[in-house]
């Protein structure tokens, strides 16, 4: 099951997650990946302003593509499985 608000407007909220058809911000979900089964849930929403310097990615952080950040996460899941 998942739950999700059309009330929070941010565009492409899901592309990170196996719901990006859903244009909505997902509340709740559960997903299985490289046989770990996970839970999210957001337990409140705060509406506030948030200074835009906090986004603002530190000159030493290396850029990786979509893919590279992919191979990067299956290869820490699957050192995981014993």
């Amino acid at each position: 099951y998942l739950h999700y608000t059309d009330e929070i407007k941010i565009t492409d909220a899901n592309w990170s997650n196996p719901f990006r058809e859903i244009p909505y911000v997902m509340l709740e979900y559960s997903v299985k990946r490289n046989g770990i089964a996970m839970h999210f849930k957001a337990t409140k929403v705060i509406e506030e302003k948030i200074d835009d310097q906090i986004f603002k990615v530190p000159d030493e952080y290396e850029e990786l593509s979509y893919n590279q950040m992919e191979n990067e996460l299956n290869n820490i899941f699957e050192s995981f499985n014993y």
